[in-house]
């Protein structure tokens, strides 16, 4: 098992993690709605988003998880 530090989300576990689909298919633009909000996490351009980029955006949102 990988330790969480080097765990990474790719753009199909960051949606199956983040939003119901049946909610996200409903709407007509859900894949752009996906596509933006992992972008928006996703800074370092591996396509896949580390904990330490999830962090980053947590703490910008003063959300702090222990």
């Amino acid at each position: 098992m990988q330790p969480l530090a080097h765990k990474k989300l790719d753009f199909e576990e960051f949606c199956a993690a983040s939003v119901s689909v049946y909610q996200l298919e409903a709407l007509e633009e859900w894949e752009q709605i996906a596509t933006v909000a992992f972008e928006h996490f996703e800074s370092e351009g591996s396509r896949a988003i580390s904990v330490q980029e999830l962090a980053e955006v947590c703490r910008d949102f003063n959300i702090y998880i222990s």
